[in-house]
């Protein structure tokens, strides 16, 4: 919890993406996380290497999330890939 940004600080991104014309996206640890960010309609979110093993995880993403997804693999093993 300490590391999660706050809903204010999430707003703030986002207004500053859209000023800057960038897409914004965040990190999603867990479904917890995930939930919360999902009523700000992302377009875009990632998965972190972390928890990319993560099949139920992975599983519950897939079929709750529309968007593009950025699965990062730097923490993984040549086999995972």
């Amino acid at each position: 919890n300490q590391l999660e940004l706050t809903d204010d600080q999430i707003k703030l991104i986002l207004k500053l993406s859209k000023k800057l014309k960038i897409k914004p996206f965040f990190s999603v640890l867990d479904i917890k996380s995930f939930k919360r960010l999902k009523k700000y309609n992302l377009d875009l979110i990632k998965i972190p290497s972390t928890i990319s093993e993560d099949a139920n995880f992975l599983k519950f993403i897939r079929n709750n999330y529309n968007g593009e997804i950025v699965v990062s693999t730097g923490m993984t093993n040549h086999n995972y890939l």
